[in-house]
């Protein structure tokens, strides 16, 4: 399995550089490639604040990546829905993460962030 880093990512997506992006997706198409949550997080972060791409282009095009059948990432479920609420809410990635972690796979969440709590506390009374 190959770990795809947070620049791989990047060059695939943003193709600011035509053979790296290439490079990328041939790996992504012959091989079984793995990113990392924190990746995943790193990416979001760079693709907002240093190239200013939009919330829901960057759930898009990541979860486009994600989809890949030759992809994988820990905790996909976690990972999908974060990414949807990144794009939908304005919710940081990581607080995103504890709520797929809470909605998914039942965790508690311990935080003095008033709006997660709040954000939480409806999500637990719609299931």
């Amino acid at each position: 399995m190959i770990i795809l880093d947070t620049n791989a990512v990047l060059r695939f997506l943003l193709r600011d550089d035509v053979e790296k992006a290439v490079h990328v997706r041939n790996t992504m198409d012959q091989e079984t490639c793995l990113i990392p949550v924190e990746v995943v997080a790193e990416a979001i972060y760079v693709l907002a604040k240093i190239y200013g791409v939009e919330r829901v282009l960057i759930q898009e095009k990541l979860l486009g990546v994600l989809w890949n059948e030759n992809v994988e990432t820990p905790n996909q479920g976690v990972v999908e829905m974060a990414l949807c609420l990144f794009g939908e809410t304005k919710f940081d990635f990581v607080d995103c993460l504890l709520i797929g972690y809470a909605h998914i796979e039942g965790h508690q969440i311990f935080s003095f962030d008033g709006k997660l709590k709040k954000y939480l506390s409806r999500l637990t009374q719609e299931t």
